[in-house]
C-alpha cells in the first residue's frame, strides 16, 4: 500500500471539522483512501442505484439511517443531500461526523459552496505524486518512465498496460460526451498533454512529443470554455 501525503491532512480536518470533502479525477483513489483513513465510518457510495433513489426520494430518512459518522461517496448524485447535511452538522457539532466525496469535481463543489461554506475543509487528490511512489517497490530508474507510465494507481496496483488503460480512461472519462460526466479542465488537460500519444514518440522524438502535447494542452482548454 502506498501512503497517500494528503492522508494526514484530511485525518488532522476530521478532528476540527465537521465534514470534510475529497474531490478529485475518477480512479485518483480517493474511496481507497478515506475508506483507509476512517476505517468505522459507515460507507455508502451513490453510484449504487438503491443508495442513490433512498437519497433523492427521502435526504432526512436517508441520513437518519446511517446511525453514526459515514462516507458518502459520488455525493454529487444526490446535490440536495448536502442541505440536510449542513442542518445534522449544525444541530450535532460532532467533528469528523461526514466525509464526502466525488469525481466530478464542478458539480460537486457548487453544491458544497451553497450549502456547507464554514464547516467543510476541503481537499483535491490526484493521482501518486511522485514523492509518493519514489521509495517503494514500484520506484523506477529514469523520470522519463514516471512520464510514460503515468501516476495513476490502478496501473500500479494491478500492472496494467499504461497505454491501453489510459487510452481507455479518455475513451470513458476525458471524451465522454454527457455533460454531468465531464471531466474538469485540469483533467482534461493532464491527460491530453500526456497519454494520446504513442510512447515511442516520447522516447524517440521528444521534441515533436512536447510540442504535439503543447497543441492538444491549448485545445483542451478551449473545449472546456
Amino acid at each position: 500500500m502506498i501512503l497517500r501525503i494528503l492522508g494526514q491532512h484530511i485525518s488532522a480536518a476530521a478532528e476540527k471539522m465537521p465534514v470534510v470533502a475529497v474531490t478529485g479525477p475518477r480512479q485518483s483513489g480517493k474511496s481507497t483512501l478515506v475508506q483507509q483513513i476512517f476505517p468505522t465510518h459507515v460507507y455508502l457510495n451513490l453510484e449504487d442505484i438503491e443508495h442513490r433513489k433512498f437519497a433523492l426520494s427521502d435526504p432526512k430518512g436517508f441520513l437518519q439511517n446511517l446511525g453514526g459518522k459515514a462516507i458518502l461517496d459520488e455525493v454529487q448524485y444526490a446535490p440536495d443531500l448536502l442541505s440536510y447535511i449542513q442542518v445534522a452538522v449544525d444541530r450535532e457539532k460532532v467533528p469528523g461526523q461526514f466525509v464526502i466525496s466525488g469525481s466530478q469535481n464542478l458539480l460537486l463543489m457548487e453544491s458544497v459552496a451553497q450549502s456547507l461554506a464554514g464547516r467543510v475543509a476541503i481537499f483535491n487528490l490526484l493521482p501518486f505524486a511522485l514523492e509518493e511512489i519514489r521509495d517503494t517497490a514500484f520506484a523506477m530508474p529514469a523520470y522519463e518512465d514516471y512520464v510514460l507510465k503515468g501516476f495513476y494507481p490502478r496501473i500500479y496496483d494491478l500492472d496494467l498496460n499504461p497505454t491501453n488503460w489510459l487510452l481507455d480512461y479518455i475513451k470513458t472519462y476525458v471524451e465522454c460526451p454527457s455533460k454531468s460526466n465531464r471531466a474538469e479542465p485540469s483533467t482534461l488537460i493532464f491527460s491530453t498533454a500526456w497519454f494520446t500519444f504513442n510512447p515511442c514518440r516520447a522516447r524517440c522524438r521528444p521534441k515533436v512529443f512536447w510540442s504535439m502535447a503543447a497543441t492538444r494542452c491549448k485545445n483542451a482548454v478551449w473545449r472546456t470554455c
